[in-house]
């Protein structure tokens, strides 16, 4: 009898160890596609709003429509952050991109596209998880990564090309 409540007692740790660790994976790789049964939510601090102005250092909202304007016909690099509202790692890394915004006036442009809202955009470039942040030098994608990024990792990304 002892040996069986050990047994259970042991498969049950085990259970829990492998949830625990797919439950941490998940949540540091970043969030699937809302395409991908997800149900997309809204929240009241919605980013949709009119893009940013690049020589202030705020961070530059971009649509389907205006992608191809703000990022491909920039002059300088363009670091593209695409996020959706309802992704907490998304969430929680849109200071470190109103970091990278305000220090790099002029020398780079910190786009954001919403994936629920640039469907096209998104499909374009083969996003499949978000967070998902490209560099884009002379309309072209130069650097990508995919997942949370530490304001260090953006600025490694960007000096690489401003060097």
């Amino acid at each position: 009898m002892t040996d069986m409540r050990s047994s259970s007692a042991v498969r049950l740790v085990a259970i829990s160890a492998v949830l625990l660790t797919l439950t941490l994976a998940i949540s540091v790789s970043g969030c699937r596609d809302a395409g991908e049964g997800d149900v997309a939510q809204t929240h009241s601090d919605d980013h949709d709003v009119p893009a940013g102005n690049e020589d202030s250092g705020s961070v530059i909202q971009a649509t389907d429509a205006t992608f191809d304007e703000i990022v491909l016909g920039s002059q300088t690099p363009v670091l593209v952050d695409f996020y959706a509202d309802w992704c907490p790692p998304c969430r929680s890394m849109r200071p470190n991109i109103e970091t990278v915004a305000r220090e790099y006036v002029g020398r780079c442009k910190v786009v954001q596209a919403n994936v629920d809202k640039c469907g096209k955009t998104a499909s374009t470039y083969g996003i499949s998880g978000i967070p998902a942040v490209y560099l884009f030098v002379g309309g072209r994608p130069v650097d990508t990564a995919v997942g949370y990024r530490e304001v260090s990792q953006l600025r490694t990304m960007i000096n690489k090309q401003l060097n």
